[in-house]
């Protein structure tokens, strides 16, 4: 780790068992010359519990205000942890140095590399991925933050001695009493920014404020850095005037400086000529080749020759929650992925539309981070999931309260109708079962926008397509 210290520092992780706090702790605890590590939980969260409980890290028992010793230097908090938790609160009555996970990665982990921060409303955590994948291949070894499990590696996180970092920088505040978005502490040199779109109604009020977010982090950029935009996204253009640093655009489009072509949807795959090499990659949808494009570009700012990103791509894995197969069928497949913004969905679903031509699409979806009835969610979605052939939709998640009158997943279902799309709410899990029984067909491609955090809607999803496949066999 890269600051010079003069004693070992002890930090205290409280939440040591999320995935990317759990990760940067085990990474610090290899050096104890320079750092005491301890941390707790307010539960065990595997595998992450197994892997933080083998290290050096000292996990205290019971999560409690005990475990916050005077000797303690700082008290690294994810965003989620805030002033309610007894820990939090030991830390400040006892005037404990509090910083989020990114503001600590910035200031003791980010010193010494060329670090590659991958911003965006859409596709951060599979173009980290991706990015990291391709370094990693051609034997960069390089430190990484990822926001999500990436298959290529074992962990979220790793920190150690390299000469490059690449990072998923997430424009949610770093924590409580610090607005200031979390990408704002990982010093970038080379920036991706994948897209931009009206996100996070409950930080941001406007488009403008959001943007207006990545337009500071473009101020953090060296003027021999590297910008990398998209330029296919319509707000690229509001950010680039603003760079200090050289810009390079990567899209379909003849305007952009880098340009890909001879786009092919494949059953299982995408393929795709960028930088005189023909590309295939595992995953589907034209973003996901726009994804790794915009990697691609990247990595040749580490010295990784196309030739290589394209070797590492055939070989990419895909991340945990993003396009994953819960059916392998040629009958009834199931594909889930966690993504909410409308964009996404919209995308996803075209793509998958391209991918299986002859299939029908049941989208079965869980509304998330919605926002109220007047934010861009209720407005947005029944438009996003039109090209669907029906819908089934599930009660909807927020994290936080807001203000007004609240999102309202029956009027999503009486707008796609209006938008002659057969759609219907159901307005509890446990009429999933009967309602994926009426709605569901033999052949159909089922397309699971819901996260594993319903496991219960998963399991009744797949086990459907399951009894489709089988009646059909018989």
């Amino acid at each position: 780790m890269s600051r010079a210290i003069n004693r070992p520092l002890h930090v205290h992780f409280v939440g040591v068992y999320g995935r990317a706090t759990g990760s940067v702790a085990v990474a610090i605890s290899r050096s104890p010359s320079r750092w005491r590590v301890t941390g707790s939980d307010r539960a065990a969260y595997p595998p992450m519990d197994e892997y933080v409980n083998r290290s050096k890290v000292h996990v205290f028992p019971k999560h409690g205000a005990h475990n916050i010793t005077k000797d303690i230097d700082i008290v690294v908090v994810s965003g989620h942890w805030g002033r309610r938790d007894a820990e939090v609160e030991a830390a400040l009555n006892k005037n404990i140095r509090i910083l989020s996970l990114a503001e600590f990665a910035g200031e003791f982990l980010l010193n010494d590399t060329h670090n590659f921060v991958v911003a965006g409303t859409n596709g951060k955590s599979t173009t980290t991925a991706l990015l990291t994948w391709i370094l990693e291949f051609a034997k960069k070894k390089p430190n990484y933050l990822i926001g999500a499990m990436a298959r290529n590696f074992p962990r979220p996180a790793r920190f150690g001695k390299a000469a490059h970092a690449v990072l998923e920088g997430d424009e949610f505040p770093a924590r409580f009493g610090n607005r200031n978005p979390k990408f704002l502490y990982y010093k970038p040199r080379t920036l991706l920014i994948t897209n931009l779109a009206r996100d996070h109604a409950d930080v941001y009020r406007d488009l403008r404020e959001y943007v207006q977010a990545f337009l500071y982090l473009v101020d953090t950029l060296p003027s021999k850095g590297n910008l990398i935009l998209n330029a296919d996204d319509k707000y690229s253009h509001v950010v680039a005037p603003h760079s200090k640093t050289p810009v390079t655009t990567v899209g379909f489009g003849r305007k952009a400086d880098l340009q890909i072509t001879r786009l092919e949807f494949l059953p299982e795959s995408i393929a795709f000529r960028f930088l005189n090499q023909d590309f295939t990659l595992p995953m589907h949808g034209r973003v996901n080749a726009h994804n790794a494009a915009m990697a691609v570009a990247a990595a040749r700012h580490a010295g990784v020759r196309p030739a290589t990103a394209r070797r590492a791509l055939e070989h990419f894995k895909g991340i945990d929650e993003r396009q994953e197969f819960l059916h392998h069928s040629p009958h009834t497949p199931v594909i889930a992925d966690h993504g909410y913004h409308p964009d996404s969905i919209a995308d996803w679903i075209r793509s998958a539309k391209k991918h299986y031509p002859r299939k029908p699409v049941l989208v079965v979806i869980q509304p998330r981070f919605t926002g109220n009835a007047d934010d861009y969610a209720q407005k947005d979605l029944p438009a996003a999931l039109a090209p669907a052939d029906r819908v089934l939709i599930l009660p909807h998640f927020n994290n936080v309260e807001h203000e007004g009158p609240p999102f309202s997943p029956q009027k999503l279902a009486r707008d796609l109708k209006s938008l002659k799309v057969p759609a219907h709410y159901v307005a509890n899990l446990d009429q999933l079962p009967r309602w994926l029984k009426k709605t569901a067909r033999h052949g159909d491609l089922i397309l699971a926008a819901v996260p594993h955090s319903l496991p219960e809607a998963i399991k009744a999803i797949t086990q459907r397509a399951r009894e489709l496949d089988q009646t059909s066999d018989a």
